[in-house]
């Protein structure tokens, strides 16, 4: 299969706007937090996106949503508390406290919260390639962020590398017993 020219530019189109969308988000949250608190920003942050959500599903379904599996709908208060209580105030507190170029960063880990938030809960198993790429991205993310994070826990940043590093593998790797 192969793909025209005029797609692959409008890709690139697509993909460059959405780096730059996604640059501006640093400056529009340092921005705010000059008036609001990480915590006030991330409850007006939370008002929007369920006003939005709510008008999504009204938009294409009317007043009928779909009715999730109530397995799906456990797995999912699960992960949203988890992913939204833990990862997004941890982001959000964390651009707060860093330089621009540390927040990129924290955002850049991600998908490895992610990956990790997902392992905890027991719904991915990681394999080799995860483990490595998540020993990678935390060795970079020390390696940047640790003034940082000495900072923020009192010269302690390899504590808080290790801690991250083992919560990720916690379920494939026991924890090294104590003596």
């Amino acid at each position: 299969m192969t793909v025209s020219p005029a797609k692959l530019r409008w890709a690139l189109w697509v993909g460059l706007a959405t780096v730059v969308v996604w640059g501006a988000n640093f400056a529009l949250m340092k921005s705010v937090y000059s008036v609001a608190t990480p915590a006030g920003y991330l409850f007006a942050r939370y008002l929007v996106l369920s006003a939005c959500a709510v008008g999504l599903l009204v938009w294409r379904y009317g007043t009928r949503w779909p009715k999730p599996a109530r397995a799906d709908l456990i797995n999912l208060a699960k992960l949203g508390l988890l992913g939204h209580t833990v990862h997004v105030s941890m982001v959000n507190f964390g651009v707060h406290w860093s330089t621009a170029f540390s927040s990129s960063l924290i955002l850049a880990c991600g998908p490895v919260f992610t990956l990790i938030i997902l392992r905890w809960s027991g719904i991915e198993v990681l394999r080799p390639t995860q483990v490595a790429g998540v020993g990678v991205a935390r060795s970079a993310f020390c390696c940047f962020c640790r003034k940082s994070c000495s900072r923020a826990v009192g010269q302690q940043p390899g504590a808080i590398c290790f801690c991250w590093w083992r919560a990720a593998c916690s379920r494939t790797t026991p924890w090294p017993a104590s003596r």
